[in-house]
């Protein structure tokens, strides 16, 4: 679906209408092109852009960061209630 004044470039990312998308602009050295970031499928990659495998990565350790601080939590729970003498004897 067309967006009036808005041009979507060859990666994907949307560009405010008249900007140059792909029109051949200097590139600052030290940086790539989109040729050379291209995907085996053809499709333009970014460094950015993140694969479903490290997608999934990055929520399982996400996930085990807050299993962690959850179990520090109950234990730093436990051991003042022990140094205050509530313990209930779990």
């Amino acid at each position: 679906m067309a967006v009036p004044g808005v041009d979507v470039a060859p990666s994907g990312i949307a560009a405010p209408a008249g900007a140059a998308v792909g029109s051949g602009d200097a590139v600052p050295s030290g940086t790539t092109t989109p040729s050379e970031t291209a995907a085996p499928d053809g499709r333009a990659s970014s460094g950015r852009e993140l694969s479903s495998a490290g997608a999934v990565g990055l929520v399982l350790a996400g996930g085990a960061v807050l299993v962690i601080a959850g179990q520090l939590l109950r234990l730093r729970l436990r051991i003042r209630r022990e140094r205050q003498g509530g313990g209930d004897g779990r």
